[in-house]
């Protein structure tokens, strides 16, 4: 089982809110880099939809923008589609680690119980980013098209961060830590943020049964950035959870054989 804390930061989506639609892109228009474009309100350019997706979301709950879903580190071989298969476990079997070389993992949803929960073994910290989490370089097995990368943790976190400035601005909270945490915690205008991005509620993947879990109440995204520490977990999980009027989002992590989606920023 998962046992992962998470800490929140309070946002408002009301998942009925629609998002401005754009025009339409095949996945084969996806891969002759016909890419729609979207500035983020911290500045960064995003591709206007989910890796995978076939079109820009038109609300939260619209499947056909939940595009794939990734374990973190891996490219577009076959495991990323939400129907893929899994690897088996079986309690029974005398098996200290699930986890597969590199290689060896084809298309399949590899599920891991047993520390690091990690999809690979040995881990390997650069395989979305090769550079620094300062000065990013695409990694060799980034599944984004060209032009694009995995945003890492920092690019992820100013985003958000914009958003809970956007409310403290608008609504007048002080320039303090207290006035950001109670923008966060109120957050009337970060829907706005949240649909600048055409976010989409695509659930995410469990590591111990494959099972997708959360669809349309939970938006759950990587980025490139290793979390410190024994590498039992990742950062950068970005968290939208419809919790009725009032949802929240975060920063936070999980294990590397979670799966969750892809948003890929123009490379610089």
């Amino acid at each position: 089982m998962r046992s992962v804390s998470y800490s929140i930061i309070a946002l408002i989506l009301l998942i009925s809110k629609p998002i401005i639609a754009q025009d339409f892109m095949s996945l084969d228009a996806l891969r002759q880099e016909q890419i729609g474009k979207i500035r983020g309100l911290a500045g960064r350019i995003w591709m206007d939809r989910n890796l995978g997706a076939t079109r820009v979301a038109t609300h939260t709950g619209d499947t056909e923008s939940y595009g794939y879903i990734y374990q973190w580190g891996r490219n577009s071989d076959g495991h990323q589609f939400r129907n893929s298969t899994t690897t088996t476990i079986d309690l029974n079997d005398d098996v200290t680690q699930w986890a597969v070389t590199p290689g060896t993992e084809g298309d399949k949803f590899v599920l891991n119980i047993t520390f690091p929960y990690d999809w690979i073994t040995p881990q390997d910290d650069k395989r979305w980013n090769s550079g620094t989490e300062e000065s990013p370089v695409k990694g060799p097995h980034d599944p984004c098209p060209d032009g694009y990368r995995l945003p890492t943790h920092t690019e992820w976190r100013a985003e958000l961060d914009a958003w809970v400035e956007k409310e403290r601005i608008d609504n007048g909270y002080p320039d303090t830590p207290e006035g950001l945490i109670l923008a966060g915690k109120k957050a009337k205008n970060l829907t706005y943020g949240f649909n600048v991005l055409a976010l989409s509620g695509i659930g995410g993947r469990l590591n111990h049964t494959g099972e997708i879990h959360s669809m349309e109440t939970s938006a759950t995204y990587w980025c490139s950035s290793p979390a410190e520490g024994d590498g039992s977990t990742f950062l950068c999980v970005f968290f939208a959870l419809l919790d009725g009027e009032y949802p929240n989002a975060s920063m936070t992590h999980d294990v590397r054989s979670y799966g969750a989606a892809i948003r890929c920023t123009k490379e610089d």
